[in-house]
């Protein structure tokens, strides 16, 4: 729930900042890089590009996992059997539930299946660790490219928090 509230729309502000930054950089030219190694020309939205993909191809693995997330094993007592889970516990928590919390959880079905195994949370855990590593390659490589201005790489002008920062 709080993937498709506060990231998804943190990270479809994200993308619009470099979809912009990318249009900026149609035409201008510059060299690319193989291992820190001049290598050939290529255009600033296409490296851009990279950025811009990233971050829809995180947006996408998260979204595709979000709903699983909102299933919830309630009433599995004894290793989901549902043993003494009092009559209409389950259609009462199905309604209080998303009323109470705003998110729309629903009960799970196999309560065998949401008790045993956690597969929604290791699939949102991937993506949001392919969304960190995504990030973080691309905060370093905006550093990196904005060294400078004299012993640096000096291709991106970033704003100053202080002098000489």
């Amino acid at each position: 729930f709080e993937i498709t509230k506060r990231v998804i729309p943190a990270l479809d502000g994200l993308i619009g900042s470099f979809e912009k930054l990318q249009e900026k950089g149609k035409g201008l030219q510059k060299v690319g890089r193989t291992h820190l190694q001049d290598a050939t020309f290529i255009m600033v939205d296409q490296e851009i590009s990279a950025f811009v993909d990233g971050l829809k191809t995180a947006k996408t693995m998260l979204l595709q996992n979000a709903d699983y997330l909102l299933d919830v094993a309630l009433g599995g007592t004894a290793v989901g059997t549902g043993v003494n889970t009092p009559k209409g516990y389950l259609d009462v928590m199905e309604t209080v539930l998303p009323e109470v919390t705003g998110a729309p959880f629903r009960v799970k079905n196999n309560k065998f299946q949401g008790l045993a195994l956690k597969d929604a949370f290791m699939m949102a855990h991937g993506a949001l660790n392919t969304l960190a590593t995504t990030l973080f390659k691309i905060a370093n490589d905006v550093r990196f490219l904005g060294s400078g201005p004299r012993c640096g790489y000096g291709e991106w002008h970033l704003p100053e928090n202080e002098p000489g920062s």
